[in-house]
């Protein structure tokens, strides 16, 4: 997720900025707010965000001096400023300091969002340029591109995992800190942001992995961003995640998945998105393999589980319902009874007098 701090004398301001928008649903995590404009000026070299927001007139420091320090210190985050006052020469400033963009107070929720999502895609679009350099090349170009790609980690450290995914519905799932590039030979790239996030991206993997004959490596950390293209070899030499895709072992863990869960209402997107499959290619490769349809297995379950409850306890038949996945009373009658050819209540009498029958049979003899 790219970082954010907000910066402005008034506590109400900073309150207000916070929840104008769910920040992050846009894919941006807010770090740190900062009333003192001096404090987040002596912090922002430690903490490198993306972005800051910057009230104008601030007591001791104004918003375009914390711009003009920070640029003169090397400092490259992206600074929108926020101003009550349209003031011509702040704006001229702004523009000599590179700003990305001037907000009015109040602010006004939608430009917040338009101005939020132009900045992902301009970082994303820096960030996914840098790699794809290093991917192809091992070089780093330029200090400026350095600068780049450090502000994608985390106390300058950074994750990457390569895999050949393209049978996979891969989720940017912010919360476990994945950035997905798809590079042309159809490979990708995941760019995690802390050493937190790698267990979580790997558990997912093996989670959609169980058909996938996987070897993975993590090299060592280096001490300097100057190794980073050595890393990046050895990264992609030790987890040479030679994919052999196999069918019956994906569609092997989806039956063990609907055997278990039959209970629960689960829908298509549900499943496919646990097993990282496009709803199509799912519903294909299931067909293929088992002959039956994803939607006809989970039935099948589902009615030989409820004909169980109905005989071996006098549970009402809505009950049984519910406890086999149906909120539904009248559907799952209408399922059942296309199943067996009987109503729920008809099947439950039937069998009770087989076994009646069963019983006088076993008594005589």
């Amino acid at each position: 997720m790219l970082r954010v701090i907000f910066v402005d004398d008034e506590p109400w301001a900073l309150t207000g900025i916070k929840n104008i928008i769910d920040w992050n649903q846009e894919g941006f995590e807010v770090i740190e707010t900062f009333s003192d404009p001096r404090k987040a000026f002596k912090s922002l070299t430690r903490i490198q965000p993306d972005i800051v927001f910057t009230d104008i007139r601030m007591p001791g420091m104004t918003g375009l001096d914390l711009v003009r320090e920070s640029r003169e210190k090397g400092i490259n985050s992206e600074f929108v400023i926020v101003s009550a006052f349209s003031d011509f020469e702040v704006a001229r400033g702004a523009l000599q300091y590179d700003v990305f963009h001037y907000i009015l107070k109040p602010l006004d929720r939608e430009e917040v969002r338009t101005v939020v999502e132009r900045l992902r895609k301009k970082l994303i679009s820096a960030k996914h340029l840098v790699l794809m350099e290093v991917f192809q090349t091992g070089k780093l170009m330029n200090e400026r591109q350095r600068e780049v790609l450090v502000s994608a980690a985390v106390h300058n450290h950074c994750y990457v995992a390569v895999a050949d995914s393209k049978d996979y519905n891969w989720p940017h799932k912010k919360d476990m800190c994945v950035e997905q590039f798809l590079l042309s030979d159809g490979t990708s790239l995941y760019l995690l942001s802390s050493k937190q996030c790698l267990e979580p991206f790997f558990n997912q993997w093996r989670m959609s992995a169980d058909a996938c004959g996987v070897s993975s490596g993590i090299s060592v950390q280096r001490p300097g961003f100057e190794d980073f293209d050595n890393m990046f070899s050895e990264a992609v030499s030790s987890a040479q995640l030679e994919i052999d895709y196999s069918a019956n072992s994906i569609v092997s863990a989806i039956q063990v998945y609907l055997s278990r869960n039959y209970q629960n209402e689960l829908s298509l997107s549900e499943i496919s998105e646990r097993f990282y499959l496009s709803e199509t290619y799912l519903c294909e490769l299931f067909k293929k393999q088992t002959g039956i349809t994803l939607t006809g297995f989970l039935t099948a379950i589902r009615m030989k589980r409820a004909a169980h409850l109905l005989v071996e306890n006098e549970a009402p038949v809505q009950q049984v319902a519910d406890k086999v996945g149906y909120s539904d009373y009248g559907y799952f009658g209408r399922i059942f009874k296309r199943f067996f050819g009987f109503t729920p209540s008809r099947y439950r009498k039937i069998q009770h007098a087989a076994i009646i029958n069963k019983n006088f049979s076993l008594l005589e003899e």
